[in-house]
């Protein structure tokens, strides 16, 4: 039934279609009753020919055809996996005593020196080490306009020092705060020490020293109260542009 239906539908198509050209074009002649019959018994054996109960469909590929497996191109490599990256060629490639290895961590104090060789000085100045105070607050009220004061639990280490003119003349130490950095090295562990306004602060000191004479300075330095309880050894550390310089004090 399902034939005789498909038959049918070519037939009146393919009327349609001769019907319409020459009507529109006038360039197929009209088909005499024998050849119209002629046409449709051809499209029949065609349509039976390649029906499915019968054969092959047309354009149908063989049971036994298998598709070939299509070849993936790449424009560029594929990106190694993590696992590949830490894998080394077994020939050919860099050891582990061959590889360079960046150090960003801070480069290492410069042997130990005196603060005014580390700053620079040392052909005018020379620096003696008067010892260190524990202050809640330093200095006291009474001798200057600004003073600093300890932060609960914690108290204030006052390295105090001279600076003495060691020239014949009288000499202006004008200390570059943007250029000269200080750490206080407390029992073997560096702090930066703290930022003041005081004038006899030595990161900030700018004052005139007459011929062979001196001046005190300090450097200070905020620490919880139980690490000053055993003060074993001081020190500082001195940055300044051309590197960092270690200072030892006791």
């Amino acid at each position: 039934m399902k034939n005789k239906l498909c038959v049918a539908s070519i037939c009146i198509s393919l009327s349609v279609i001769m019907t319409g050209c020459s009507l529109i074009a006038n360039q197929i002649p009209e088909l005499e009753e024998q050849q119209r019959d002629q046409v449709i018994e051809y499209a029949t054996e065609t349509l039976l020919k390649y029906d499915a109960k019968k054969g092959d469909k047309v354009g149908a590929m063989p049971e036994d055809y298998v598709l070939p497996k299509p070849e993936i191109i790449y424009d560029t490599e594929p990106e190694p996996t993590a696992e590949e990256l830490l894998e080394l060629p077994e020939d050919g490639g860099l050891t582990n005593d061959e590889v360079n290895v960046v150090d960003v961590s801070e480069p290492e104090v410069a042997a130990s020196t005196t603060i005014e060789a580390a700053m620079g000085v040392a052909d005018s100045i020379r620096f003696d080490y008067l010892g260190y105070e524990l202050r809640d607050v330093y200095p006291d009220s009474t001798e200057s306009y600004f003073a600093l004061t300890a932060t609960q639990g914690c108290q204030l280490l006052v390295v105090k020092l001279r600076q003495n003119n060691i020239t014949g003349e009288s000499i202006r130490v004008n200390v570059p705060a943007e250029n000269i950095r200080f750490k206080i090295v407390l029992n073997g562990s560096p702090k930066n020490a703290l930022t003041t306004m005081l004038l006899n602060d030595l990161a900030f000191y700018s004052e005139d020293i007459e011929a062979g004479g001196s001046d005190e300075v300090v450097i200070l330095g905020e620490y919880p109260i139980e690490e000053l309880s055993s003060i074993e050894s001081l020190g500082l550390v001195v940055k300044t542009a051309d590197g960092k310089f270690d200072v030892k004090l006791q």
